[in-house]
């Protein structure tokens, strides 16, 4: 196979990825968007600064750590570094989502407004979505590094 023709095999497989996430946030034209922010914005929005910090040092370490590691060829850890903001973000999520079931153990099941417990729901995976978001640069350094080292790129 010729590396153009791999290259763009690789394009299409990313593109397949991530066709779902970005799927979910086109919505099918049946609701009203009252504002114009980015896919990026409206996620951010609702996420605690606390954890907007953390996704933020993840993604500054995993970026350092895989143009550590990559130094020529691509070491055993590097996976492990490109999915830092992945763990960052899935213990994130868990903590909230372990808060929003102690919630609902705390109020009787007659007095909760489940709209609003599935909307928090909804909102705590926000940060996994940002999570998955932010492995991008990481996994591109990889694949650039791979494909110079082959001599394709």
């Amino acid at each position: 196979m010729k590396p153009m023709k791999r290259f763009e095999c690789f394009c299409m497989a990313c593109l397949m990825a991530y066709a779902p996430m970005v799927a979910a946030y086109a919505g099918d034209g049946t609701v009203k968007v009252e504002s114009r922010e980015s896919m990026i914005m409206d996620m951010l929005r609702g996420t605690p600064p606390l954890e907007i910090i953390f996704l933020a040092a993840a993604l500054i370490a995993s970026i350092f750590l895989t143009l550590r590691s990559t130094k020529g060829n691509v070491h055993g850890a590097t996976p492990l570094f490109v999915l830092l903001p992945f763990f960052v973000a899935f213990k994130l999520t868990m903590g909230s989502l372990s808060h929003v079931c102690w919630f609902i153990a705390k109020h009787p099941i007659g007095s909760l407004d489940w709209y609003d417990v599935i909307g928090r729901i909804g909102q705590e995976f926000r940060t996994l979505n940002i999570g998955l978001f932010l492995c991008l640069p990481a996994f591109l350094i990889v694949v650039w590094r791979l494909l110079r080292a082959d001599g394709r790129a």
